[in-house]
């Protein structure tokens, strides 16, 4: 098969390599250098008659972040037939609180080893930026720990798109030995040779990666017979679309004059080495060679004039890097929002609209000025940043304050940037906040809510409901007929919040511990009863889609919840409406103007034809004329149904408001003790150090300014079995930093039993009458405690959790004996999340 040649001059080669850390907590890689100078040689560099040409590609070694963002953006701006962008270097994941998601960053050489997702380059911000380029083809080459990790973020729209990667999504890998490339790039260059010279043929992306397959399976033949393997060795994989896996990347196609630069700066080596071998004859031959120099230089000046003509029209076809909107919504929907937005073209919007979106960005009438960004944040979490709006826009705020009575708000990290949109579940939840807005000293500014959906809520019955009609019920009667029913709680799922006004509060049971409605998706679990949910019919989409939600356990069980669940449509409860709601910041960026211009088209854009198709293609139902329209194929199928009668009007904010006060004042103090394991297997090199102190960080700042808590660690200082680090108080930022700076490692035997007696008698002597006591240890086995004598030394009114850094934790023996399968966590990558979660529901009341 013939492939087409990328076109050099109109092509851009990135080659970014991170060979040295500043923060000593990252291990130089020395086979980095190595890949990016036998890289330059190979990539694109030979022409269509095999012969070598000057290579185009861009090297960046150990850049910072903000060097090797703007390099990405100038090569993504630049490229307008292939973009290649490729990483060595470490990589890192980073567990997303705000929507229970992992994300892959690429960590360059500035990055400190604490906090690395607020200095590291995100994946997905790259995706973003070459998605923004107008380049024909787009390869992106990843060389780092987690890189699988990558193929599970939705790829670029490009025509064509290829993204090659080194390890699986949670596993790091082998870096080599430091004398030569490292393990995945010595294979793809063999590849890149072997395909070029043995058989003569151009090195497409696809057939470097049957050849890197078999080499590194050969690799991993030998490292088992040496028993010298990691155990986490290389191993690549690969994403395409649109035929990306036909992109050549061993030769390109050179214009006439590409190597002109060379040629003249051999003609002036000529030229001076001439000079100075004639010079000592009479003036005339030198004058004649002069002139002679002249004559050549004149001829090739058309040549010059030509290379320079080309680069400036290339430079005038450029399109300036599109206004990126951010958009804010819950995190159920934040994967087909993305997706449906993805669609945005102001081309689709009238003749007037089109013409005032040329105010926006720079460029051709055909360049893409706007780019949306959509993400998501619980909604008890969204509710408290826009209240606290002058901590949101100014986050090094609240922290300089001195002497404050509650933790330090770090909405940057657990909400996300500011958004120029609002894309709430329900208009209620904007209605709730819109208040808070409107006080002296907020920051943001919140415009009038607009439909563009509806979704409409639903319990998933475990089968079918027996005597139920599948519409036209009420919720009372529904859940009658239902067994084990769960939800999210009202304060972060609007599903929730729906039913739970409808039943009122104390009829519904309680909630489960998770964040929101696509964690309670995800918290199903093949080796228990598949319970009955209360859910948006949306939320319920990928729990019976096909291919299933990919956070559930692979296998045979993952595939029967397409014919498990079936929607019931209760009569009395009302349908979220999916409401369009424009965000503007006092005192915001320069682009202000623009931004709110751009917001106008989305709001209109998304109002339309055009829009609607998006979001009903994603599963989202309209309503027009006091009738719904038809959904789209999904719908049509068993577990929903496709034409629905007009059911309840939608909530207002009002009877929002009156239920979450009576759920929440429904709630008691706490006083929380945490027993914090500081041995050396826990906190030490081979520990879960970040683990623990993110785990216990966002425990306490799940506790409500009611509730009070002390910290006890083991094994203590001076060969004691434990120490009081804090005793019983509230949950300020002072006393957080304090808990935190506790967590220091301590070589010793753990005997959980001394600490918990302790525990008990603190709670004996200092517990509240009204308060509820819980405690909290975090441990990894704790195979050296005696069981029996801790079970005895806590108190039978007291609530015990227990939080195991190891995965599979929970059914240690010891784990196993101190508590039970509903107050164990030991998921070691969610584990801060859940944590949090738990202590918002335990012990309340």
């Amino acid at each position: 098969m013939t492939q087409e040649l990328p076109n050099a001059r109109r092509s851009r080669v990135l080659l970014i390599g991170a060979t040295t850390y500043e923060d000593a907590g990252w291990e130089d890689i020395p086979g980095v250098a190595y890949n990016l100078y036998e890289l330059r040689n190979e990539l694109l560099g030979h022409d269509e008659h095999d012969r070598s040409v000057p290579s185009r590609a861009r090297l960046l070694h150990s850049p910072g972040a903000e060097e090797m963002k703007e390099q990405i953006r100038s090569a993504a701006g630049a490229a307008r037939d292939l973009l290649l962008i490729y990483f060595s270097g470490h990589g890192h994941l980073h567990l997303d609180t705000r929507d229970n998601t992992t994300e892959l960053y690429l960590v360059p050489s500035d990055c400190p080893r604490e906090r690395v997702w607020e200095h590291a380059v995100s994946y997905t911000w790259l995706r973003n930026t070459v998605r923004s380029s107008r380049a024909r083809q787009v390869v992106l080459i990843l060389d780092c720990c987690y890189s699988g990790q990558a193929h599970r973020v939705e790829e670029p729209g490009h025509s064509a798109f290829a993204l090659l990667t080194s390890a699986r999504a949670r596993d790091d890998q082998d870096q080599g030995n430091g004398v030569g490339p490292t393990p995945f790039t010595r294979a793809l260059l063999v590849a890149l040779r072997a395909l070029r010279t043995d058989r003569g043929q151009r090195a497409r992306v696809e057939e470097l990666l049957v050849r890197m397959a078999q080499l590194s399976l050969r690799d991993k033949g030998r490292a088992a017979v040496d028993e010298l393997s990691h155990p986490n060795d290389w191993e690549p994989a690969l994403t395409q679309r649109r035929g990306g896996g036909n992109i050549v990347l061993s030769h390109v196609s050179a214009p006439r004059g590409a190597d002109l630069p060379d040629r003249l700066f051999a003609v002036w080596l000529r030229l001076r080495s001439a000079w100075w071998r004639f010079r000592g004859w009479r003036w005339w031959p030198a004058a004649a060679a002069g002139a002679v120099a002249l004559a050549l230089l004149a001829a090739l000046l058309p040549w010059l004039a030509w290379d320079r003509w080309q680069d400036g029209r290339a430079a005038a076809e450029r399109c300036a890097v599109p206004l990126q909107l951010r958009v804010l919504t819950t995190p159920e929907y934040q994967q087909p929002l993305s997706r449906a937005l993805a669609a945005f073209d102001v081309g689709d919007l009238d003749e007037e609209r089109r013409d005032l979106a040329r105010g926006i960005g720079s460029g051709r009438d055909d360049c893409r000025r706007v780019e949306v960004q959509v993400y998501g944040a619980p909604g008890a979490a969204v509710v408290d940043a826009f209240e606290h709006s002058a901590d949101w826009a100014s986050p090094g705020r609240p922290c300089a304050e001195e002497e404050r009575s509650e933790p330090c708000r770090e909405l940057l990290r657990d909400v996300g940037p500011l958004p120029d949109v609002w894309l709430p579940a329900s208009s209620a939840t904007a209605d709730r906040v819109r208040p808070a807005t409107r006080l002296r000293d907020s920051r943001v500014e919140l415009g009038e809510p607009t439909e563009i959906a509806r979704v409409p809520a639903v319990v998933a019955a475990n089968g079918t409901l027996p005597d139920v009609a599948r519409t036209g019920e009420s919720l009372t009667t529904l859940l009658e007929a239902a067994g084990d029913v769960r939800s999210a709680a009202p304060q972060s799922s609007d599903a929730a919040l729906a039913h739970g006004m409808t039943a009122g509060a104390g009829r519904l049971p309680d909630p489960e511990p998770v964040p929101d409605d696509a964690a309670l998706v995800c918290s199903l679990r093949p080796d228990a009863p598949s319970p009955d949910l209360l859910l948006s019919e949306r939320s319920m989409l990928p729990l019976v889609g096909d291919p299933p939600a990919a956070c559930l356990p692979e296998g045979g069980w993952r595939a029967t919840m397409r014919d498990l669940y079936t929607a019931y449509y209760p009569s009395d409860v009302p349908p979220l409406d999916l409401s369009f709601v424009p965000v503007r910041w006092r005192d915001a960026d320069r682009d202000a103007v623009e931004r709110q211009l751009a917001v106008e088209l989305l709001g209109a854009w998304l109002a339309g034809e055009a829009g609607g198709e998006a979001l009903r293609a994603e599963g989202f139902r309209r309503w027009q004329d006091d009738g719904w329209l038809r959904g789209p194929e999904q719908y049509n199928e068993r577990p929903f149904v496709a034409d629905l009668p007009r059911g309840a009007d939608v909530a207002d904010a009002d009877r929002a408001a009156a239920h979450l006060a009576e759920v929440t004042d429904g709630a008691g103090p706490r006083d929380v003790v945490f027993v914090l394991d500081v041995s050396n297997s826990v906190l030490g090199p081979d520990g879960r150090l970040s683990t623990v102190r993110e785990s216990l960080r966002q425990a306490i700042g799940a506790l409500t300014d009611e509730d009070r808590f002390a910290v006890l660690t083991t094994p203590g200082a001076d060969d004691v079995p434990y120490g009081v680090a804090l005793d019983l108080g509230p949950p300020t930022g002072d006393r957080t930093a304090r808990a935190l700076d506790a967590l220091t490692e301590v070589r010793g035997d753990v005997r959980l039993q001394e600490p918990m007696a302790e525990a008990a008698a603190l709670l004996t002597a200092a517990q509240r009458p009204d308060a509820a006591g819980l405690l909290v240890v975090i441990t990894d086995d704790g195979h050296r405690t005696d069981p029996q004598a801790a079970l005895a030394a806590v108190r039978e009114e007291d609530t015990t959790l227990v939080v195991s850094v190891l995965d599979g934790g929970c059914d240690r023996p010891v784990i196993q004996a101190l508590t039970t399968a509903a107050t164990c966590l030991d998921d070691a990558v969610n584990q801060p999340v859940q944590l949090a979660a738990k202590l918002r529901v335990l012990g309340e009341g």
